[in-house]
């Protein structure tokens, strides 16, 4: 490769065919031309594998598809259909999915994000572990806060439901969640959760 004088350019691993830019910014990364580059990998997970990670299940189990994850962020997806419990009478003529099903979805996606930390409670090798073994440790809502209503979601709307982990403190998760309708904020909070075994709470409440 010349340049504008007819010197030759050094050829740079951007020149080199059938090459995508996340190949590129790893090889970069390991022969040193640049600083690492953390790339967001798509983690498309089906609802069996959901699952595995909450033990939520329907109807209220309000996530359909896990579109992208990283250690402190998740973004999820969920299609409401006129068929949703929630709708029903809510409201006659006009159905609106309530805003609690809303907050809802965001703690379910912080759900599955933290559900490695249940894991670890539990003994577990991994995510999916907290569901099926060990003392049945999940993340439980303890706060919600600053929760805000920009738009009407309703039964047809798909929309992306993002959860993001801000802080952990001990036992103590510190979330931000909101859902987006069409690209643009439908509604958003703060919340917070622990991992705790609700069976093993309630009996010593008792």
């Amino acid at each position: 490769m010349m340049d504008g004088l007819g010197n030759p350019q050094p050829r740079t691993l951007k020149s080199l065919p059938n090459w995508n830019h996340i190949e590129i910014a790893a090889a970069e990364s390991h022969v040193g031309l640049q600083k690492p580059v953390i790339c967001r990998h798509p983690v498309r997970m089906s609802i069996e594998e959901i699952e595995q990670r909450i033990p939520h299940r329907p109807p209220m189990r309000l996530l359909d598809e896990i579109v992208s994850q990283t250690e402190s962020s998740i973004v999820c997806k969920k299609t409401f259909s006129a068929s949703e419990f929630f709708v029903q009478g809510h409201f006659p003529d006009q159905p609106i999915v309530p805003g609690v099903i809303q907050c809802e979805c965001c703690l379910q996606a912080g759900a599955v994000l933290l559900s490695r930390h249940a894991a670890g409670t539990t003994g577990g090798d991994g995510p999916g572990d907290n569901d099926s073994n060990g003392d049945g440790s999940v993340p439980v809502a303890t706060r919600m806060d600053g929760v805000k209503f920009k738009r009407m979601v309703r039964p047809g709307d798909t929309v992306e439901i993002h959860a993001t982990l801000n802080e952990s403190i001990s036992n103590a998760f510190y979330l931000t969640g909101k859902i987006l309708l069409h690209g643009k904020v439908a509604m958003r909070l703060d919340f917070s959760c622990s991992v705790t075994n609700p069976g093993k709470a309630a009996s010593e409440q008792q």
